[in-house]
């Protein structure tokens, strides 16, 4: 049975920058044609009991929101494993073991009773894009929510000050799914990608959905980019802090 791993890089960029980005997404994945919008509630769970069993991960819970805004049209349970030691170290993309599974509204009842309780959760929303390499560009920003489990009732997480409505910074995500023959074919299309999008947006490694031990409300994004190079992790942090910054009143 082949292993997959799900292969990414991330970068944020303000809000006045939006236009020129899609538009240029739409130059090099061939226009409309690949450009989809989506509309996601995810939720985090972490096991209740702690453990010092590395394969013992939080889950995420992925609802695509119908047309309406209003219904939940597909549920998926996805497996998102930690980065190999070995990768952290080595690898410019972040490469993380993936299961994805199918499954329906019962899930949000079944998982207390098999330990695990709701972390926090969010609403994505924004567009995706395919190439011809079959990676998926998602541009999206983060909506909060008033009440726990109500996707319907939100506010935008970090909006702009010159209009409420508008989110202030968006979030780029190059990602793909690879089985272990492929990874590095597929590091090397999401280093060219993010390349020919590097006069405009800044995208590089950093780490999805790690919680701080110390609290929920922890920030998402953390920066897995850990060397000595001084110069290299002062030009990281300002996009990371960037990043962090649209999670930071997450719940």
């Amino acid at each position: 049975m082949s292993n997959f791993y799900e292969c990414s890089l991330h970068g944020v960029f303000d809000n006045e920058k939006l236009d020129l980005i899609l538009n240029t997404l739409k130059a090099i994945t061939s226009g409309d044609d690949n450009l989809e919008k989506f509309n996601n509630y995810e939720s985090i769970w972490k096991a209740i009991l702690p453990t010092n069993d590395r394969n013992v991960t939080d889950l995420t819970l992925v609802c695509e929101i119908d047309e309406t805004g209003e219904e939940i049209k597909e549920y998926t349970l996805k497996y998102i494993g930690e980065e190999s030691i070995k990768n952290r170290q080595t690898a410019p993309i972040l490469i993380r073991a993936y299961l994805p599974i199918n499954v329906s509204s019962n899930m949000i009842v079944t998982l207390p009773l098999i330990g695990y309780k709701i972390g926090y959760e969010y609403v994505k929303k924004g567009y995706r894009f395919k190439d011809e390499h079959n990676i998926e560009i998602n541009v999206f920003y983060l909506n909060k929510l008033r009440e726990r489990g109500n996707y319907r009732n939100i506010d935008i997480l970090n909006p702009s000050s010159n209009d409420i409505s508008s989110p202030s910074q968006w979030i780029i995500e190059l990602l793909t799914i690879s089985n272990e023959q492929n990874v590095k074919i597929v590091q090397q299309h999401l280093e060219n990608l993010s390349t020919r999008l590097s006069s405009i947006v800044k995208i590089e490694k950093v780490k999805v959905h790690e919680l701080s031990s110390q609290s929920e409300s922890s920030l998402p994004y953390t920066n897995i980019n850990n060397n000595n190079n001084n110069s290299n992790n002062n030009n990281n942090n300002n996009n990371n802090n960037n990043i962090q910054s649209n999670y930071n009143n997450i719940q």
